[in-house]
């Protein structure tokens, strides 16, 4: 899937040729269309693949015992992660996301949908609003906010670094993972608890 990625990253997902995503993985182009019937097949589940290991990974980490805060601070470093290991999958995703395809995007849905994780994170802002330790506000518009004050970074790392003068982008990114959560938690609280 590492060529695929390459391939849809550099060329797009119209530029992208199975030939050269065969020679880039030392296959033959009949295998991957043995395991993809076609370029779109094998560019959903290029994307897919990313989206599956992130949902998983997530699922496992909460068990319900953990405090918000520590679930945030899960995601926040999950999400640096995830684009560390996969670099490319950024401009993947500013492609689609440029030029969204229905399909697509309701293939992500289902994969986000089938792992229950939209619902347990918004259930999770439920109650602690309920209980009083975050101020009354729609647990959707919170969850919008916490993921792209997070995301903002990874996807615009590139300009950031330049804009702001980040020479050590590793660094940054681990203090950043902390920065995130604890501003967001400054925004959200509800002072009463």
């Amino acid at each position: 899937m590492l060529s695929a990625m390459h391939d849809f990253a550099v060329h797009g997902y119209e530029g992208a040729r199975v030939d050269r995503i065969a020679e880039g993985a030392s296959i033959n182009k009949a295998m991957i269309y043995y395991h993809f019937r076609s370029k779109e097949e094998l560019y959903r589940e290029t994307i897919g693949e990313v989206y599956r290991e992130a949902t998983d990974k997530l699922s496992s980490l909460f068990t319900g015992e953990e405090t918000l805060e520590e679930i945030l601070h899960a995601v926040a470093a999950y999400h640096h992660d995830l684009m560390r290991k996969y670099p490319e999958f950024r401009s993947v995703l500013m492609r689609e996301l440029a030029h969204p395809r229905r399909e697509i995007l309701s293939y992500i849905f289902g994969i986000f949908e089938a792992s229950g994780l939209p619902s347990r994170l918004l259930a999770r802002f439920g109650e602690e609003i309920k209980a009083g330790r975050v101020r009354k506000s729609d647990p959707r518009q919170l969850m919008i906010s916490f993921l792209t004050l997070n995301l903002g970074y990874v996807m615009l790392a590139p300009l950031f670094d330049l804009i702001m003068g980040i020479s050590d982008r590793e660094l940054f990114v681990e203090d950043r993972k902390k920065e995130v959560v604890k501003l967001f938690l400054n925004g959200i609280r509800s002072g009463r608890s």
